[in-house]
């Protein structure tokens, strides 16, 4: 933004007048800090978002008076500009960047149009811990099993930027479901404006997504993509299974807090809400000796301490349940009472002698510094683990879970997890203080061995269950692991797929594989937190030293060219 002081009237065009070198250093001057401004109105715009509130204004005014001043005080001046050679080679440069803006547009509309089409990553990658801008395999199966449309009503106001934030992340979540079905139709509408509808559905908050296939409808729980699925599970499946844990002697505390000698399950048993169950109260054997698999979808069956095994009236009970089509998780453990064995027996499972543990010599298939502590992420080939495949699973000092050579006629045995085969078999012996030292079994089974067995009774082809059905036939299945800790709050909690390997488990045992999959991690925080000092030399130095350290580069290439 320069012009020669020294013109005189051959020097420049013709008819135009001269410029004295004090008015057209003025006018420089004016234009510089006009350009100055608008850099620092368009910093200020970066750094806060606020591009028309008063400093907004205020800058974008000065702005406009600066470069208004230049063009009056030299007029010369933006004639140079518009016809000069530099200006002809800054016209030829912005159209190559147009073009090249122009191109990349258009990659950008192929692609969303063929990723509509093909949902599948294409030469996209998400580099986030934990994958947290791509769906789950959970979201993705919920989204493609939409059989009908679902009209999809965002209730968010304008009332403030958080407001319109919120909006606009919603609405890109939403457009990844749009990717795998065209059943979902999305419509925003401001409650301020327009509360008729919110009153209809009784909303009492705004900022909330309702989903509703035209019979029934559901409020997702948060903006996220587990509430979003969440909402759309329970708007298909709107008939609730029922789980409940037998009301017996516990090394597993499935309340809130724990005990003294339990340790804490709440986190995975409080989840299951999520996956539209109904978590019942214990089941009390003592009010009521039968179990009816038409009120207890699943059982959990906990394990029992080292001197209180399952008694017979229990043993009974479970088994009369599953006899009648019932389902059941089964926890053992190394140091929980031994399993019952007349159950095992009974679907050709059994517990090894010395009631020992699985021990890892293979460092990639252990965590800690114990080959006790199990960390696996290959599975059998069962529905519960079809999608889990390269997720971590960890166990904490598990026993074997043996099948018989032979299966027992009417059932069928799948492991649901493996060791690896260059596991041993370890037990434990009294060190005289209390502790107990492993050490390898010269005995023991061979490995691989089975941390945990799915059992599921066989229904012949002619009563095999059929889409044109109403409801499923029960079917007997049960699940018996050998380990307790992995369902406990300090591992459900990690970032491994335990709550992935339960909740399935449970879907499973209730016959609703539908609901199997990966589930969405938790996004993790990793908010950056600055000081005030820090904060005030962000803002220094991209609204202020940025700009002035422009300037002073620009005005030193003037001068040198002048």
């Amino acid at each position: 933004m320069s012009t020669n002081p020294n013109l005189t009237p051959a020097d420049g065009p013709a008819g135009t007048a001269p410029v004295s070198p004090s008015r057209a250093l003025i006018a420089n001057a004016a234009g510089w800090l006009g350009l100055v401004l608008i850099v620092v109105f368009l910093a200020y715009w970066a750094v806060t978002g606020q591009n028309f509130d008063l400093p907004g204004k205020v800058l974008l005014i000065l702005a406009l008076m600066a470069l208004g001043t230049f063009g009056l005080l030299n007029p010369q001046g933006i004639l140079d500009i518009t016809t000069g050679r530099s200006t002809r080679n800054v016209l030829g440069t912005a159209l190559m960047l147009a073009l090249a803006i122009g191109i990349l547009g258009a990659i950008n509309v192929i692609y969303g149009e063929i990723g509509k089409r093909v949902p599948a990553a294409i030469l996209r990658a998400d580099l986030t811990a934990g994958k947290q801008n791509t769906l789950s395999g959970q979201a993705i199966g919920v989204a493609r099993a939409l059989d009908k449309p679902v009209n999809v009503y965002g209730f968010f106001t304008q009332r403030a930027a958080s407001d319109v934030s919120a909006q606009r992340e919603a609405d890109n979540l939403l457009k990844e479901y749009g990717k795998y079905t065209d059943k979902l139709k999305i419509q925003y509408i401001d409650p301020d404006v327009n509360p008729t509808l919110a009153i209809q559905y009784g909303l009492t908050k705004a900022n909330t997504v309702v989903f509703d296939n035209g019979t029934r409808h559901e409020t997702a729980t948060a903006n996220t993509e587990e509430g979003f699925t969440g909402a759309l599970l329970q708007l298909k499946n709107n008939v609730k299974k029922t789980i409940t844990v037998l009301n017996v002697p516990s090394l597993l505390s499935f309340g809130a807090g724990g005990s003294q000698t339990a340790a804490p399950a709440s986190v995975a048993y409080g989840d299951l809400t999520k996956e539209n169950y109904t978590v019942l109260q214990p089941y009390d054997l003592v009010i009521s000796p039968t179990i009816s698999p038409l009120q207890v979808d699943v059982l959990i069956v906990p394990p029992a301490p080292p001197k209180q095994p399952l008694g017979d009236v229990a043993v009974r009970a479970v088994s009369d349940y599953l006899d009648k089509g019932g389902h059941v998780l089964l926890i053992g453990d190394p140091f929980a009472a031994p399993l019952p064995t007349a159950l095992l027996q009974k679907y050709g499972l059994s517990e090894p002698t010395g009631h020992g543990a699985i021990g890892e010599q293979d460092p990639n298939n252990s965590f800690g510094q114990s080959g006790l502590q199990l960390l696996y992420r290959t599975y059998g080939s069962t529905p519960i683990t079809r999608d889990m495949s390269g997720v971590l699973t960890a166990f904490r000092v598990a026993e074997p879970i043996l099948t018989a050579a032979q299966p027992i006629t009417g059932f069928s045995s799948t492991p649901l997890l493996q060791s690896g085969a260059a596991a041993v078999y370890v037990t434990f012996k009294d060190a005289g203080n209390g502790q107990l030292t492993p050490a390898q079994a010269t005995n023991g089974p061979p490995a691989p061995y089975n941390i945990g067995v799915a059992i599921e009774q066989t229904i012949a082809a002619a009563t095999d269950y059929t889409s044109t059905q109403a409801t499923k036939p029960l079917q007997m299945r049960l699940v018996v692991v050998g380990d307790y800790d992995w369902l406990g709050d300090d591992l459900t909690s990690q970032p491994v797929g335990n709550l992935d390997l339960f909740k399935n488990t449970v879907n499973w045992l209730a016959q609703s594989e539908d609901r199997i999959a990966v589930r969405p991690k938790s996004t993790v925080d990793r908010t950056l937190v600055l000081t005030n000092e820090q904060n005030s030399l962000i803002a220094w130095g991209t609204i202020v030293f940025l700009p002035i350290l422009t300037l002073l580069g620009g005005l030193y290439v003037w001068w040198r060219r002048r």
